[in-house]
């Protein structure tokens, strides 16, 4: 197991006079899958306070918005140390390239950590362990939140995120992260673990299609649920999700009809996939499909993502991983005026592509193989995700219906 740090030596901020309530953080991310937070790391400098605080995990959603990961609260502190302390809740994934926010809250008595313009121009980075520079550096966050963070409402640091900034500073917050799973860890692993909002959605054509994204399986797993983002303005959900083998083209599971956990509009909503479906190794497309004529997809079209952007590397996360661009499978380039070629509306030429979509003339669901013109095309985000469990042995064990995993068809291109 490696760990990583923002401030893994040295000191932190001199202390600052003050007496009150105050609440201070840091906004940070993962550049890559597969990472979980182990907990907080808080200064306390010559001098400054002792007693015990309260610490908060927040996975961002917007400006001023996010949702509550876990929390903890601290014993007596060391002055003039770094303090550790450990998150022991229930595990928390944190998603490839998403806002994060771990902040801390008491009454001071003597003041806090500060040193200011700290983050004004560049991040901090560690490993895949990142924090960003304030609004009008080189990195600033998602949703343009301040760098550090801080207020006066203590209170609060289980109840709202802390987004106000001041002067660029830090404020003595620095936080663990490990890139293995937690030990005795027993639950599933998604693309996108903690809800992580695609930024900057598009609205899609209303038109009946399939969409979705390639991932891979290292080894065998149960199929859990799937994942579909439905961005405000949507007038429907899909009436559909399938997994595709990419080598043959054919569905290998199933969900006809998707009992989703919210509403249209709403954000993530998740289905679960029959019981006991199974899949073997190898390489996938993940889709929904909906068969109405009305605006129901969004997709992040700017940025690259699956190139040289925020999935530039790929997603990995245990025996789950989506590939970039340039490890994807290839796919058909989208012509809308040739509905009779195969696959339906191609011009024939293909290229890899990442994120891919389907549209019938029938309008009936149909194998997700198309990209549209340009880079932005072929690696623009789906965000349709998908939670897998590890069998506990891959040697064997039944599919969809009790098929046996040795009949399902599989190309081994994790290892090509």
């Amino acid at each position: 197991m490696t760990s990583y740090r923002l401030f893994p030596s040295g000191a932190g901020p001199a202390l600052v006079s003050f007496g009150g309530s105050f609440r201070a953080g840091v906004v940070f991310c993962a550049t890559e899958g597969g990472t979980w937070f182990d907990g907080w790391w808080w200064w306390v400098p010559a001098g400054g306070d002792t007693g015990a605080q309260l610490f908060a995990l927040w996975a961002m959603t917007g400006a001023a918005a996010g949702v509550l990961q876990g929390s903890a609260t601290s014993g007596p502190l060391t002055a003039n140390s770094w303090n550790f302390i450990p998150y022991t809740g229930s595990p928390v994934n944190l998603a490839m390239g998403f806002e994060y926010l771990a902040c801390t809250g008491w009454t001071a008595v003597n003041g806090f950590p500060d040193t200011n313009s700290f983050y004004a121009a560049n991040p901090v980075t560690n490993g895949p362990l990142t924090a960003y520079s304030d609004t009008g550096g080189s990195r600033p966050s998602m949703f343009n939140t301040p760098q550090g963070v801080f207020d006066t409402s203590a209170a609060l640091v289980t109840t709202s995120p802390c987004t106000s900034g001041s002067n660029s500073a830090n404020f003595g917050m620095d936080i663990q992260i490990r890139d293995t799973v937690p030990a005795g860890y027993t639950g599933s692993f998604r693309g996108w673990p903690t809800p992580a909002v695609p930024p900057g959605l598009v609205a899609d054509s209303a038109v009946p299609y399939t969409g979705g994204n390639e991932f891979h399986l290292s080894e065998a797993c149960t199929l859990n649920t799937v994942y579909f983002y439905s961005d405000a303005g949507s007038a429907g959900l899909p009436v559909s999700a399938a997994v595709w083998s990419i080598a043959t083209g054919l569905k290998v599971a199933s969900q006809p009809a998707p009992a989703w956990s919210g509403a249209a509009g709403s954000g993530w909503v998740s289905a679960a996939w029959p019981a006991s479906t199974v899949l073997g190794p190898g390489a996938y497309r993940l889709s929904v499909y909906d068969s109405r004529t009305e605006i129901w997809f969004s997709t992040v079209n700017s940025g690259d993502p699956w190139g040289t952007g925020i999935f530039g590397a790929g997603v990995v996360n245990g025996p789950l991983s989506f590939p970039n661009l340039a490890s994807a499978s290839e796919g058909y380039n989208y012509n809308a005026g040739d509905p009779g070629s195969t696959p339906p509306f191609t011009d024939g030429t293909q290229r890899p592509a990442q994120s891919v979509f389907g549209q019938s003339v029938g309008g009936a669901e149909i194998f997700p193989q198309l990209v549209a013109a340009g880079i932005g095309g072929s690696s623009q985000w789906y965000p349709v995700d998908i939670a897998v469990t590890p069998l506990p042995s891959s040697g064997g064990g039944g599919g969809t219906g009790g098929t046996d995993l040795a009949d399902r068809p599989f190309r081994w291109k994790l290892w090509e």
